[in-house]
């Protein structure tokens, strides 16, 4: 029921409610939240420890700072959970976000344990959650809007010695966040509130509980279901025992061989690719465009020097491949199997697209897809080597070159290939001269190498031509170089993307939780 948006303002001004808000991870999400202008609810069985958190966040220094209030409440008591939250929805309005976070681990053996500590755990870590939700999830389904997070753990993927009164409750946490997703489509987060013992014990490194709040802020941002573990093992474990939840990190996880637990579902990676796909473009219908298929094997690595792509090719007749070729024109430089460009004219009708590929079956391929979108009038893709091509196609466009993209170049690794990356001086040259005054280049990648490689190619081909997006420009690093006397500056990478059209590997790097570099430059 509404998963995130992938945008930095997604929390501003929506109102959320933290359970277990008064220490580790639900403090520290308090702070994300609020630093993201939420208005903030903290919700904890202890009045002072409360106060604490919530003065704690009022003296946070923050451009986007929100609002913060207490709820006291025991969140095992379900009348006394139903009385603070109908009694906050009226001094505040609808409750937007609720992460359940409170919760505790006993750790002890089996044999020697009391029942009681199971008892006790199970009330507040399982029912407590459920007591919350119950109480939370009317006026959301009222307003068929919400977002609701679930705090489970590592262990609710494999028992751990030690942790029979703990894992369970954790597991039934699981459960409940798959069940609630099939009825009403939830968010849920597998991460232990601070079970040191248990996490070293599976290998995993101990994250700190600002780490694992900035894990889950971002994902929420990103819409995803399982959110992303600041630790590589248990995002692989959750991975691998995903069952028929949406399984995370489709492309490691199908690489490494896992497949989904129950064998009547679909476990090819490339029906779950599409699954991500389809949330990424909805403009675009994949089911269709699936009928088109690429009728031989398309090679991952192109050399781009191949004599067939250094011969010129002649300028098209623009006044026949767009019904109005004066529109501003957009770029994609490497453009790939073309989704973001026909995604992107799907919503953005005042633009012409191009799309430049040195992998013909793709070409071939799009050219259909736009045909069966109707859209061959507006986008229309071209095999050809952009370092060979760009000038001579773009110097003859009758209107105005408004953007151009390289995202995701092949990284071209071995150093004797380094030559063959795509942007090279003389086409960052080309793409200075032909771009409008204002005009826009995005380059994006998650190899830093590779994307800072773009950056510097810019800076030191293009001259004073071009100036960096605010969020580009550098900031002063608290460590000092050395030979310096002050701070340093640091590159600056954009954290989302300012086209808001993704490609296919920004899909799959998105539901891997990597890492995207990303600059934008205006000519000016």
């Amino acid at each position: 029921m509404g998963g995130g948006l992938s945008r930095e303002d997604y929390l501003a001004g929506k109102h959320v409610l933290i359970t277990g808000g008064s220490e580790g991870i639900g403090l520290a999400l308090g702070k994300e939240c609020y630093k993201r202008s939420a208005k903030v609810a903290l919700m904890a069985r202890t009045a002072s420890k409360l106060d604490a958190a919530v003065a704690e966040l009022q003296a946070i220094q923050a451009k986007r700072a929100g609002s913060v209030r207490s709820c006291p409440a025991d969140v095992t008591q379900a009348d006394q959970v139903a009385q603070a939250i109908a009694s906050l929805q009226q001094q505040t309005g609808s409750i937007d976000v609720v992460i359940c976070c409170a919760g505790r681990a006993e750790p002890g053996l089996f044999l020697e344990q009391d029942t009681s500590v199971a008892t006790r755990t199970m009330q507040l870590n399982y029912f407590g959650t459920h007591n919350v939700i119950k109480a939370v999830l009317p006026q959301m389904v009222q307003h068929n809007s919400g977002h609701v997070v679930l705090i489970s753990s590592g262990v609710a993927l494999a028992g751990i010695l030690g942790y029979s009164s703990y894992a369970p409750s954790k597991m039934a946490v699981r459960g409940l966040a798959d069940i609630l997703r099939h009825e009403l489509c939830w968010t849920n987060k597998i991460k232990p509130p601070g079970c040191e013992e248990c996490t070293r014990a599976m290998g995993s490194s101990v994250s700190s509980a600002q780490q694992v709040a900035s894990h889950i802020v971002q994902s929420m941002e990103k819409g995803h279901y399982h959110l992303a573990s600041p630790d590589f093992g248990q995002n692989l474990l959750m991975g691998s025992l995903a069952g028929i939840s949406p399984p995370p990190y489709l492309l490691l996880t199908s690489l490494l061989g896992h497949k989904p637990t129950i064998s009547a579902l679909p476990s090819s990676q490339e029906i779950l690719v599409r699954e991500a796909h389809k949330a990424a473009w909805p403009e675009v219908n994949l089911d269709a465009l699936e009928v088109t298929k690429v009728g031989r094997r398309v090679r991952q690595h192109v050399n781009p020097f191949k004599e067939e792509l250094q011969v010129p090719i002649q300028p098209p007749n623009w006044g026949q491949i767009f019904h109005r070729p004066t529109l501003p024109l957009t770029v994609d430089i490497g453009c790939g199997p073309g989704r973001f460009l026909l995604a992107s004219a799907k919503r953005m009708q005042d633009s012409n697209y191009l799309g430049l590929e040195i992998r013909q079956p793709l070409v071939d391929r799009a050219t259909d897809w736009s045909r069966a979108m109707d859209l061959a009038g507006r986008v229309h893709f071209v095999y050809a080597s952009a370092n060979v091509q760009l000038g001579n196609l773009l110097n003859s466009y009758p209107g105005d070159v408004d953007l151009i993209t390289v995202q995701f170049p092949d990284p071209h690794w071995k150093a004797k290939h380094k030559k063959r990356r795509i942007v090279q001086p003389a086409l960052v040259k080309t793409m200075r001269d032909v771009l409008r005054p204002g005009g826009r280049l995005f380059m994006q990648s998650d190899v830093m190498e590779v994307a800072k490689a773009m950056w510097d190619e810019v800076d030191s081909a293009a001259g004073d031509a071009f100036q960096l997006a605010e969020g580009n420009k550098p900031k002063l690093s608290t460590a000092l170089a050395a030979d310096a006397s002050g701070p340093t500056p640091t590159r600056t990478w954009l954290p989302f993307n300012p086209l808001g059209t993704p490609t296919e590997r920004e899909v799959v790097s998105e539901e891997l939780a990597l890492p995207v570099y990303r600059v934008l430059f205006f000519k000016k």
